[in-house]
């Protein structure tokens, strides 16, 4: 998408050469599950609609929103996503966040600690670390 930065019909391309292969490589997925990405009511029109495209796709060119690098055994791209917002968000706004958050560093040094693994599988073991679960991340990142 970083090629189509600047370029008059980015919402169209970034339609159809961005969103439409996933959804041809993905039979669950249909055109609806996405945003139309040259909808002028929502985007605006010509130039207008470029440059917010453009600062989106600018947006995940940011080192810090690089996540390439974080290859972590186990661990997925959502999932490093989501600890992102789960650290960054809530202290950048100034908010608490509202439950207790575990790094995911922390969840697998106390797995090893106890001697959890993938292997072992989720035994009651693994249930009794945690069971409220508020979000699991301790059980579910040491024994998936």
């Amino acid at each position: 998408m970083i090629v189509l930065q600047g370029d008059s019909d980015i919402g169209d391309k970034i339609n159809k050469q961005v969103i439409q292969p996933l959804i041809d490589a993905n039979s669950k997925l249909a055109r609806s599950d996405f945003p139309n990405f040259n909808d002028p009511n929502k985007l605006g029109d010509g130039a207008a609609r470029v440059e917010k495209l453009s600062n989106l796709v600018a947006i995940f060119q940011k080192p810090e929103r690089d996540f390439s690098k974080n290859r972590a055994e186990h661990d997925d791209i959502l999932g490093d996503a989501y600890e992102y917002l789960m650290r960054h968000f809530p202290t950048e706004s100034g908010k608490s966040k509202g439950q207790f958050y575990t790094p995911a560093e922390v969840s697998r040094i106390m797995a090893k600690v106890i001697g959890i693994s993938p292997a072992i599988g989720p035994t009651s073991i693994a249930r009794s670390i945690r069971p409220a679960r508020p979000s699991s991340s301790c059980c579910r990142r040491n024994v998936t």
